[in-house]
């Protein structure tokens, strides 16, 4: 029991508040005044009649739960008229009001009698944690692969039969099939049943593609070749699939997916199949246009999911014809190959249609952009496509002038429509990094050349056989780019950049020009190790600049400028096996500064690049120590294990793993044997590693089911190299003891989902197998392992258990459509087909049932 008209709590929000307070300190609403008073008075007269509903209603629940005391409440009397909030001298209190009786509410226990303590409306509880999921996914999970066991059976039964029955019986077969179907889903939908209908609708469009194919096999369709038929079919199923969609949509069911998708990708099909026929561009062309007129149709038909994809497959279109455009471009791009004889008229078609999107004022605004940036960019590659094969200074230049009019754009426009000019400037800053890693590869010539690990420490960088003045272009290309970059924050915050703001660049520039004249040396033969020295001094400048920069600008370039030197001194000390040791060294050096830093982006580059880093470098160092290949995996895991293991967070565990796999594979790669046996070596020292971590780091626990995984693997390894080929004899043990432990702890912790809790034990008991069956899906191993599934994925709809639905189904799934492959040594689609038939009748039942208690429920909620 509780009052309405309570003065110690918020008449708005409901909170708690002090007795006759002026504002309410949660929701901040002032409570004095007419309107407050007028409130109050509202709320007592509440609370009388609640009294008077009470004592009429002897044997409420209320009244039952209160005792005799809530069936016949004591009254007392409060002032109708009582203000709201202590009067004030702004505020006088009107002259009170007749008393009512009304029922003094019950106290709860711990406070006083005169104190209602509880609000008006209790807050609501919080909703227990989901341990499944929705019983309609379950429904509809049950349909989907229910239909796709019938399909998969279908097509196995029809290919293994087909050639022993003659017309009649083919022609009973296919369109008794796809008539059934079509009936059940007329059934379903006609009872709202929209999992059923559309899993069936699927089902019966899928046997009309087998007739059209029966059809033409059987010689009832007239001659005709590959793409004709094609197109015929996509027309056939596409016009069907549309009037389905289009029935549905009107009736009581409503729109079906399936039906309006499946209808897209059948014009789809045959729009591709007509742009065949037609060949070239012209054909292209036509595909495009037939595509967007259908679209349009779709559109105006409120069919929203069939225009939507066919709008996706005309953009694909669009890009096929700018393609194809391209391709008719001669190998000498001038301006008289590009315009002689119109060569380029798909490439102005294309830009015309993308252009016309900019002036169709009810499309959205962001389309439009889209659209005019397109045209643009396509107009852009036509004017400066030209000059493209000139020298690389021109290249530049003309780089150059589109970054000067990509800033004048975003300085002029400073709304959506600057990004227009957007695919030109990416296309410049394209050209322009091009331009600049050519002038790398050419400082790059000596490793390219003699390979990994080939030379001396002392070995000379060859020279630049271009002109001596290219390398000294390089940073004007820096410029460029740093110019292509403002014009990029200008349209991604254009408010954070502004003309007073301009000096902010000079740091990042300097720094940008520092770091470009740092690869001078290597372009004109310098000692490799000198160009090493220089680029890892230059990357130590500029990762002190990011470091005592306040700027995030700064910060960003030296970064930038700092891992660029760095990764070119790697690729450049890559020559020799001394100077790789030299670099990875100065990197793990710089990685272990980095990572003790307070700043926690810092920190994470650091983490980062350790664990690679010094991989490389104790590769290296056990290579000078002449140490096998097969050996060197495992002190690597050991060292970058042991860095993870120190903080465990994931900007080290996510790299660390990573770089163990890679340094794992190559060493069991390149080892002089015993493949077998070493992975196994491996994967038990990964194992015992994430194990420790498991145990120091507390917020770690869960790993420890990971190194449970390892080395189990490892074992199976050993049993397998032993002669041990009947894996489900160790796995199966292990998965039934982790199910046991799950259900157990599903029980003990019900807000537990079935994911964590049988994940583990599923996979274990599904995947060994599932592996094995899809090597030889005609055996004993594959029909028990459908069987299993099957029966984990009813019993998961049963419990309403996510783990086996969604892990028997995948795993089933994949058998399924394995034994496509296999449709000619038994009649397996007998088990397949008694599967799928057994899933739908089980989805729909399920779906059914939904439906019954929601239209059980809907009439409650109307009953007066």
């Amino acid at each position: 029991m509780f009052r309405y008209a309570d003065t110690e709590v918020c008449p708005v929000c409901r909170a708690t508040m002090a007795r006759n307070a002026h504002t309410c300190p949660s929701c901040h609403t002032t409570l004095s005044g007419s309107v407050a008073q007028e409130l109050f008075r509202t709320l007592t007269r509440a609370d009388g009649l609640v009294a008077d509903l009470l004592r009429l209603s002897a044997n409420s629940t209320a009244a039952r739960t209160a005792g005799p005391a809530a069936a016949v409440p004591a009254t007392g009397t409060v002032p109708v008229g009582a203000p709201a909030v202590a009067p004030s001298a702004g505020n006088p209190a009107p002259a009170p009001a007749a008393p009512a009786r009304v029922p003094a509410a019950p106290a709860p226990s711990g406070q006083g009698p005169g104190t209602a303590g509880l609000p008006a409306f209790p807050a609501p509880r919080p909703a227990p944690a989901r341990t499944g999921f929705a019983a309609e996914s379950g429904a509809k999970i049950l349909l989907g692969l229910g239909a796709l066991c019938l399909l998969v059976a279908a097509i196995v039964f029809i290919a293994v039969a087909w050639s022993q029955m003659g017309v009649g019986g083919r022609t009973a077969v296919l369109l008794g099939l796809t008539a059934a179907a079509a009936a059940t889903a007329t059934f379903l939908a006609h009872r709202e049943l929209r999992g059923g209908a559309e899993a069936f609708t699927t089902v019966a469009l899928g046997f009309l593609v087998v007739d059209v194919f029966g059809a033409r096999s059987s010689g009832w369709l007239p001659q005709m070749d590959g793409d004709t038929f094609t197109l015929v079919l996509g027309c056939v199923i596409g016009a069907v699939a549309l009037v389905v969609a289009l029935v549905a949509a009107r009736a009581r069911i409503g729109r079906l997916i399936s039906a309006q998708l499946i209808s897209a990708l059948a014009w789809a099909t045959g729009s591709g199949a007509l742009a065949v026929m037609i060949d070239g561009a012209a054909g292209v062309t036509a595909g495009l246009v037939a595509t967007l007129v259908l679209a349009a149709g779709c559109h105006a038909l409120r069919l929203r999911i069939s225009a939507v994809t066919l709008a996706i497959v005309t953009i694909y279109w669009w890009l096929f014809l700018v393609v194809t455009g391209l391709g008719r471009l001669d190998g000498d791009p001038t301006y008289a190959a590009f315009f002689g004889g119109l060569t380029v008229w798909p490439l102005l078609v294309a830009a015309a249609l993308a252009g016309a999107l900019a002036v169709v004022r009810p499309l959205p605004l962001p389309v439009r952009v889209t659209g005019l940036g397109a045209a643009v960019a396509v107009i852009s590659f036509v004017l400066a496509g030209p000059a493209s094969d000139e020298e690389p200074i021109v290249v530049v230049g003309v780089a150059l002038l589109f970054v000067a009019l990509g800033m004048l754009t975003v300085t002029f426009r400073r709304d959506a429509w600057a990004w227009a000019i957007s695919a030109p400037v990416v296309s410049a800053a394209l050209a322009l990094t091009s331009h600049a890693t050519m002038r790398l590869g050419h400082a790059m010539e000596a490793h390219l050349d003699h390979g990994t690990w080939t030379s001396g420490a002392g070995v000379r960088l060859p020279d630049d056989p271009e002109p001596w003045h290219y390398p000294l272009a390089l940073p004007l290309t820096v410029l460029g780019l740093v110019a292509a970059a403002w014009v990029a924050v200008m349209l991604l915050t254009p408010h954070l950049f502004r003309s007073a703001q301009t000096p902010r660049w000079v740091v990042p520039t300097a720094v940008l020009t520092v770091g470009s004249a740092a690869l001078l040396p290597g372009a004109y033969g310098a000692p490799a190790a000198l160009a090493v020295i220089v680029l890892l001094l230059v990357a130590t400048a500029a990762a002190l600049v990011a470091l005592r920069s306040s700027d995030e600008v700064a910060v960003v370039a030296g970064t930038g400028v700092a891992g660029a030197a760095t990764l070119v001194a790697l690729l450049t000390g890559s020559i020799s096996d001394v100077l790789t040791a030299i670099t990875t060294g100065a990197v793990v050096a710089g990685s272990l500064a980095l990572a003790a830093s307070g700043r926690i982006a810092v920190r994470g580059i650091g983490d980062v690049l350790l664990a690679p880093a010094a991989a490389v470098f104790t590769w290296t160092v056990l290579h000078l120590a002449d140490v096998d290949q097969s050996w060197r995996a495992a002190p690597i895991l050991v060292v970058i294990g042991l860095w993870a293991i120190t903080r465990a967070r994931l900007t080290r565990e996510v790299p660390v793993a990573a770089t163990a796999l890679v340094a794992t594979s190559l060493s069991i790669g390149m080892g002089a044997g015993n493949e077998q046996a070493w992975t196994a070596i491996d994967l038990t020292v990964a194992g015992v590693l994430m194990a420790i971590t498991a145990l120091v780091n507390a917020h770690r626990r869960w790993v420890a089911w990971g190194a449970l995984a390892l080395l189990t693997l490892a074992q199976w390894l050993r049993l397998e190299q032993v002669g041990v080929d009947v894996v489900e004899a160790y796995t199966l043990p292990l998965a039934v003891v982790l199910l046991v432990v799950g259900v157990v702890t599903m029980a003990r912790r019900p807000q537990m989902g079935s994911l964590r809790a049988l994940g583990t034990g599923l996979v274990l008991a599904t995947m060994p197998s599932l592996l094995l069956a899809l090597g030889d899906p005609v055996s004993l191993r594959a029909l028990l392992l459908g069987i299993g599934c099957s029966v984990a994925v009813m019993a998961g709809a049963a419990l309403r258990w996510s783990a086996p639905i969604i892990i028997g189904g995948v795993a089933g799934a994949m058998l399924v459509i394995r034994e496509l492959a296999h449709v000619d040594v038994i009649p397996q689609w007998l088990v397949i087909g008694l599967i799928g038939l057994t899933l739908i009748v089980v989805g729909a039942t399920w779906e059914r049932s939904l439906a019954q208690v929601k239209d059980a429920a809907d009439r409650l909620r109307h009953l007066r």
